[in-house]
Protein backbone atom coordinates (compact mmCIF):
# COMPACT_ATOMS: atom_id res chain seq x y z
CA UNK A 1 0.00 0.00 0.00
CA UNK A 2 2.88 2.39 0.81
CA UNK A 3 4.38 1.81 -2.64
CA UNK A 4 1.04 2.51 -4.32
CA UNK A 5 0.62 5.76 -2.34
CA UNK A 6 4.14 6.95 -3.23
CA UNK A 7 3.54 6.09 -6.88
CA UNK A 8 0.24 7.99 -6.86
CA UNK A 9 1.89 11.01 -5.17
CA UNK A 10 4.70 11.04 -7.76
CA UNK A 11 2.13 10.83 -10.58
CA UNK A 12 0.09 13.66 -9.06
CA UNK A 13 3.20 15.87 -8.75
CA UNK A 14 4.22 15.09 -12.35
CA UNK A 15 0.74 15.83 -13.66
CA UNK A 16 0.61 19.06 -11.65
CA UNK A 17 3.96 20.14 -13.08
CA UNK A 18 2.93 19.39 -16.65
CA UNK A 19 -0.45 21.07 -16.43
CA UNK A 20 0.96 24.18 -14.71
CA UNK A 21 2.12 25.44 -18.14
CA UNK A 22 -1.45 25.65 -19.49
CA UNK A 23 -2.36 28.70 -17.42
CA UNK A 24 -5.03 29.92 -19.86
CA UNK A 25 -7.00 26.66 -19.91
CA UNK A 26 -10.60 26.80 -18.75
CA UNK A 27 -12.01 23.57 -17.38
CA UNK A 28 -15.46 22.39 -18.31
CA UNK A 29 -18.26 22.40 -15.79
CA UNK A 30 -20.63 19.55 -15.16
CA UNK A 31 -23.80 20.13 -17.16
CA UNK A 32 -26.73 18.22 -18.55
CA UNK A 33 -25.77 16.61 -21.84
CA UNK A 34 -22.52 18.54 -22.54
CA UNK A 35 -19.50 20.27 -21.02
CA UNK A 36 -17.15 22.76 -22.63
CA UNK A 37 -13.58 23.82 -21.83
CA UNK A 38 -10.73 25.42 -23.75
CA UNK A 39 -6.94 25.55 -23.81
CA UNK A 40 -4.24 27.59 -25.55
CA UNK A 41 -1.92 26.12 -28.16
CA UNK A 42 1.45 27.84 -28.64
CA UNK A 43 4.74 27.29 -30.42
CA UNK A 44 8.03 29.17 -30.10
CA UNK A 45 9.48 29.42 -33.65
CA UNK A 46 13.18 30.23 -33.49
CA UNK A 47 14.68 32.79 -35.86
CA UNK A 48 17.25 30.58 -37.61
CA UNK A 49 20.38 32.13 -39.09
CA UNK A 50 23.25 30.54 -41.02
CA UNK A 51 26.63 31.43 -42.51
CA UNK A 52 28.00 28.97 -45.02
CA UNK A 53 30.10 28.46 -48.13
CA UNK A 54 33.21 29.22 -46.05
CA UNK A 55 36.45 27.83 -47.46
CA UNK A 56 40.02 27.69 -46.19
CA UNK A 57 41.89 30.73 -47.48
CA UNK A 58 45.44 30.84 -48.83
CA UNK A 59 46.99 34.31 -48.87
CA UNK A 60 48.97 33.87 -52.04
CA UNK A 61 49.38 37.32 -53.52
CA UNK A 62 50.37 40.72 -52.29
CA UNK A 63 48.40 43.89 -52.75
CA UNK A 64 49.60 46.31 -55.42
CA UNK A 65 49.64 49.27 -53.02
CA UNK A 66 53.30 49.07 -51.97
CA UNK A 67 52.47 47.82 -48.45
CA UNK A 68 53.69 44.27 -49.02
CA UNK A 69 50.48 43.04 -47.39
CA UNK A 70 48.98 39.79 -48.61
CA UNK A 71 45.25 39.51 -49.21
CA UNK A 72 42.69 36.75 -49.57
CA UNK A 73 38.96 36.97 -50.15
CA UNK A 74 35.99 34.65 -50.33
CA UNK A 75 32.30 35.03 -50.96
CA UNK A 76 29.99 33.45 -48.36
CA UNK A 77 26.28 33.28 -47.70
CA UNK A 78 24.39 34.64 -44.68
CA UNK A 79 20.73 33.67 -44.50
CA UNK A 80 18.01 34.11 -41.93
CA UNK A 81 14.58 32.54 -41.44
CA UNK A 82 13.07 35.80 -40.20
CA UNK A 83 13.44 39.31 -41.45
CA UNK A 84 15.63 42.04 -40.08
CA UNK A 85 19.22 42.70 -39.24
CA UNK A 86 22.05 40.55 -37.95
CA UNK A 87 25.41 41.12 -36.29
CA UNK A 88 28.75 39.44 -36.93
CA UNK A 89 31.78 38.52 -34.83
CA UNK A 90 35.13 37.06 -35.92
CA UNK A 91 37.47 35.47 -33.40
CA UNK A 92 40.24 32.95 -32.89
CA UNK A 93 41.51 30.95 -29.94
CA UNK A 94 44.45 33.24 -29.06
CA UNK A 95 42.51 36.50 -28.93
CA UNK A 96 44.90 38.07 -31.46
CA UNK A 97 44.60 37.73 -35.20
CA UNK A 98 48.05 36.21 -35.69
CA UNK A 99 49.22 33.24 -37.72
CA UNK A 100 51.95 31.02 -36.34
CA UNK A 101 54.03 28.27 -37.92
CA UNK A 102 54.45 26.17 -34.79
CA UNK A 103 57.44 24.04 -33.94
CA UNK A 104 60.70 25.94 -33.52
CA UNK A 105 59.41 28.98 -35.44
CA UNK A 106 58.45 31.64 -32.91
CA UNK A 107 57.59 34.57 -35.18
CA UNK A 108 53.96 35.41 -35.87
CA UNK A 109 52.24 37.18 -38.75
CA UNK A 110 49.42 39.53 -37.85
CA UNK A 111 46.32 39.89 -40.00
CA UNK A 112 42.98 41.70 -40.14
CA UNK A 113 39.54 40.33 -41.02
CA UNK A 114 37.00 42.37 -43.01
CA UNK A 115 33.35 41.75 -43.89
CA UNK A 116 30.87 43.25 -46.33
CA UNK A 117 27.24 42.14 -46.65
CA UNK A 118 27.43 42.43 -50.40
CA UNK A 119 29.52 40.66 -53.02
CA UNK A 120 32.77 42.56 -53.47
CA UNK A 121 36.02 41.72 -55.16
CA UNK A 122 39.50 41.76 -53.65
CA UNK A 123 40.06 45.26 -55.01
CA UNK A 124 37.14 46.57 -52.92
CA UNK A 125 38.68 45.86 -49.51
CA UNK A 126 38.21 49.51 -48.56
CA UNK A 127 34.44 48.94 -48.73
CA UNK A 128 34.54 46.22 -46.06
CA UNK A 129 34.19 46.64 -42.31
CA UNK A 130 37.11 45.55 -40.14
CA UNK A 131 36.12 42.97 -37.54
CA UNK A 132 38.06 43.19 -34.29
CA UNK A 133 38.91 39.89 -32.63
CA UNK A 134 36.06 38.66 -30.46
CA UNK A 135 34.14 41.95 -30.69
CA UNK A 136 30.67 41.97 -32.21
CA UNK A 137 30.64 44.52 -35.02
CA UNK A 138 28.54 47.45 -33.73
CA UNK A 139 26.47 48.07 -36.86
CA UNK A 140 23.77 45.86 -38.26
CA UNK A 141 23.90 44.02 -41.55
CA UNK A 142 20.78 43.06 -43.48
CA UNK A 143 20.15 39.64 -45.03
CA UNK A 144 18.43 39.31 -48.37
CA UNK A 145 18.32 35.51 -48.44
CA UNK A 146 16.56 33.05 -46.16
CA UNK A 147 18.46 30.34 -44.32
CA UNK A 148 16.98 27.78 -46.74
CA UNK A 149 18.30 29.77 -49.75
CA UNK A 150 21.93 29.71 -48.49
CA UNK A 151 22.82 26.51 -50.29
CA UNK A 152 26.25 25.51 -51.65
CA UNK A 153 27.33 27.93 -54.35
CA UNK A 154 24.99 30.74 -53.26
CA UNK A 155 26.75 33.83 -51.92
CA UNK A 156 25.70 37.29 -50.76
CA UNK A 157 28.63 38.54 -48.65
CA UNK A 158 32.42 38.81 -48.76
CA UNK A 159 35.10 38.11 -46.14
CA UNK A 160 38.67 39.38 -46.62
CA UNK A 161 41.84 38.62 -44.72
CA UNK A 162 44.79 40.98 -45.00
CA UNK A 163 48.18 39.87 -43.62
CA UNK A 164 50.65 42.52 -42.51
CA UNK A 165 53.53 42.98 -44.98
CA UNK A 166 56.01 44.06 -42.29
CA UNK A 167 55.28 40.92 -40.26
CA UNK A 168 55.68 38.82 -43.40
CA UNK A 169 59.03 40.46 -44.19
CA UNK A 170 60.32 39.84 -40.64
CA UNK A 171 58.99 36.28 -40.30
CA UNK A 172 61.08 33.13 -40.29
CA UNK A 173 60.38 30.66 -43.12
CA UNK A 174 57.44 28.35 -42.44
CA UNK A 175 53.81 27.62 -43.17
CA UNK A 176 51.77 30.03 -41.05
CA UNK A 177 48.14 29.43 -40.23
CA UNK A 178 45.33 30.23 -37.83
CA UNK A 179 41.63 29.40 -37.55
CA UNK A 180 39.03 32.16 -37.66
CA UNK A 181 35.57 31.51 -36.22
CA UNK A 182 32.81 33.65 -37.73
CA UNK A 183 29.58 33.99 -35.76
CA UNK A 184 26.40 35.60 -37.07
CA UNK A 185 23.55 36.35 -34.67
CA UNK A 186 20.06 37.73 -35.10
CA UNK A 187 19.65 41.26 -33.84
Amino acid sequence: MKLLCLHSLALAVAVGTVSAGAMAANQGTVGPGSSQGDFEVSLNKQDNIVINNLDDMVLAGFIEDGSGDYLGAQNVCVGRAGTGDYRITASNSSGNFEMSAGGAVTTKIGYQVYFEDDLKGVASIGDGEELLNGVQYPDNFTTVLTDAECVPGTTNSTIWVRADGTDIGNADPGVYNDTVTVTVAVN
